[in-house]
């Protein structure tokens, strides 16, 4: 049984984007596999009900032309239930609060397709955004992002890819409460900046990739924007630098405070160095 359940996992991860691939690459009909990943979606279904409403599809799929494929794939996704796989994943990286903020759903009433778009690659937090990077390196990234919020429609942007910065709401949290919070996590070196709406956190005395799901696990512990962690995780830890137009913002960003006894990591000073040097505080 346990075996059925990882090949219905593995099968799972054939997307339909490379379905449709396939498809469109040997002109043949649908592969044995292709069928199998469109009844897994189809059998997992519990509403009869609904099953009968994607029964004459299901019974000449080979027959389906590429939209229609793509219709039926989308359609079964969002009325079979999220599986136990997905739901230990979902489990191990949010909270009821979190699933309920971004899905809009109790985690009990998931669906394949939901569970998708937290777990994978979900349309409001992939990077859809149109960048135009002026310096890369290995370690950060200096650009613009097209954006209609700011002058010339450019929102400038510096990214991290191995410095995990946090954002906080001001509304959730107090600088007093925040910054005892902090201090109590001695494991870790901050560094921590006042913004128009909240803060950022940065973790100095080591490196933490963007794609280290320990960002998770901080995020809930410092009471964080679950909304930037995901796209964080998704596109690096990016920072605006610049206001944004028809608000007075009287500072985008200003230096509060280092908290915690570790030393600053050699790598985080230079990259510190090169935040600070957007925002006029470079000398703290």
């Amino acid at each position: 049984m346990e075996n059925k359940q990882e090949e219905w996992y593995i099968d799972k991860q054939w997307n339909h984007q490379k379905l449709l691939t396939e498809y469109n690459k040997n002109k043949l009909g649908l592969s044995t596999k292709q069928i199998k990943y469109i009844q897994n979606l189809y059998n997992n279904i519990t509403d009869e009900n609904i099953k009968s409403k994607y029964l004459g599809q299901m019974t000449k799929l080979d027959q389906l032309d590429e939209d229609e494929i793509f219709v039926l794939i989308e359609n079964l996704k969002t009325n079979t239930p999220v599986d136990n796989f997905q739901f230990i994943q979902i489990l191990n990286l949010f909270d009821d609060v979190d699933v309920q903020s971004l899905s809009k759903k109790d985690i009990t009433e998931l669906t394949f397709k939901d569970a998708e778009r937290l777990l994978n690659s979900p349309d409001k937090f992939t990077p859809w955004i149109r960048e135009h990077p002026i310096i890369i390196e290995e370690e950060w990234e200096y650009g613009w992002q097209e954006s209609s919020k700011f002058m010339d429609n450019k929102m400038m942007y510096l990214k991290f890819y191995n410095m995990l910065m946090l954002d906080l709401d001001l509304i959730k949290i107090t600088e007093k409460d925040l910054i005892n919070i902090l201090k109590s996590h001695r494991q870790y070196r901050f560094r921590l900046y006042k913004t128009y709406n909240g803060y950022h956190v940065f973790i100095t005395s080591e490196l933490i990739n963007y794609r280290d799901q320990i960002i998770f696990n901080l995020t809930r512990e410092l009471k964080a924007d679950i909304h930037y962690t995901l796209f964080a995780y998704k596109t690096g830890f990016k920072i605006r630098l610049n206001a944004k137009k028809d608000r007075n913002e009287p500072f985008v960003s200003k230096y509060i405070t280092d908290i915690g006894l570790i030393p600053m990591h050699d790598m985080c000073k230079k990259l510190i160095k090169i935040h600070d040097s957007f925002f006029d505080h470079g000398d703290k």
